[in-house]
């Protein structure tokens, strides 16, 4: 009896652990500047909210709503571009700050496809 019931309190921290750790692997930093990296294919966009939304390409897919600004620099592989050549389907590098769960305010977006 005893053992079961060690099993049962054991069971869920390991669960939540686990789960835990997948969370976080869905965010790296960018070793140059520090900021928070994101890579994924454009889902959405919404210019008036100016705001995007990315599906994570690794095993995750996530979901995140990317938020950006007049400072917000996007660029195509590396070069100058706008917030117009943006569009759903592209793949994308959003570097920033991650806040809430599913959000990041990019400083940068790197369009890597047209």
């Amino acid at each position: 009896m005893k053992r079961g019931i060690s099993f049962m309190i054991v069971l869920p921290l390991v669960l939540s652990l686990v789960l835990g750790v997948g969370l976080f692997a869905q965010i790296t930093q960018d070793k140059e500047t520090a900021l928070d990296r994101i890579e994924g294919l454009v889902k959405s966009i919404d210019k008036t909210k100016s705001t995007f939304s990315i599906q994570q390409t690794d095993t995750s897919k996530v979901l995140w709503q990317i938020s950006f600004d007049q400072n917000t620099k996007f660029t195509y592989r590396n070069s100058a571009a706008s917030i117009d050549e943006l569009k759903e389907g592209q793949r994308v590098v959003c570097l920033g700050k991650a806040g809430t769960t599913g959000k990041l305010t990019a400083a940068r977006v790197d369009m890597r496809t047209r």
